[in-house]
């Protein structure tokens, strides 16, 4: 059988084919079939919070979700999540656990946007999860230390140009340039 790998194991093609039956079925539209997933106090493997504001599908085919209690990373062959939230004593944790929306930007980084918190962001391109306790590795954008002008995060948005604009509760939006200009204007005195 031919085989390929996913996620550093070797898959047979009719292994990659079950999986993808599983996906389909039996919770499909045809079927009018709808499979619940909701978060579970004494299941740590649930979804970490009921109010999903957002669920993105990154170019790894990775399915993150978004929610009122973290962010969660779904394995569609097990059906259970990662969770991931905010831990006051690691600086790469997730900046807050109201997360309000998820993308991914042409550089395969994840930006990640939350209420009480600001943005974490994630490099695709650098990010394995082997097991289910290991951790993200996530940067922080904050008001604190930036120039983001709102912990309150809402939506983010990558244009044609490659530039991030953010949209922000009651503070407007940010913008953050892709590209330093080639020249510098400097005043003069």
């Amino acid at each position: 059988a031919k085989s390929t790998v996913k996620k550093g194991r070797a898959l047979t093609k009719s292994a990659e084919q079950k999986a993808a039956r599983k996906l389909r079925s039996p919770h499909t539209v045809k079927n009018k079939t709808v499979k619940k997933f909701y978060h579970d106090a004494q299941n740590p493997q649930s979804l970490p919070g009921n109010n999903v504001r957002s669920i993105y599908i990154d170019h790894k085919k990775n399915i993150w979700v978004g929610t009122n209690g973290g962010l969660a990373l779904f394995n569609p062959m097990t059906e259970e999540f990662t969770s991931f939230r905010h831990e006051d004593d690691n600086p790469q944790s997730l900046v807050g656990d109201n997360v309000h929306h998820i993308t991914e930007t042409t550089n395969n980084v994840l930006w990640i946007a939350s209420d009480l918190g600001g943005i974490s962001t994630l490099d695709l391109n650098n990010f394995e999860l082997k097991r289910q306790e290991d951790q993200l590795h996530l940067e922080n954008i904050t008001h604190i230390n930036s120039g983001l002008s709102s912990p309150n995060t809402r939506v983010i948005m990558q244009d044609k140009f490659g530039h991030i604009w953010i949209g922000n509760h009651s503070t407007g939006v940010d913008f953050i340039e892709n590209n330093r200009p080639l020249f510098h204007t400097l005043p003069f005195y």
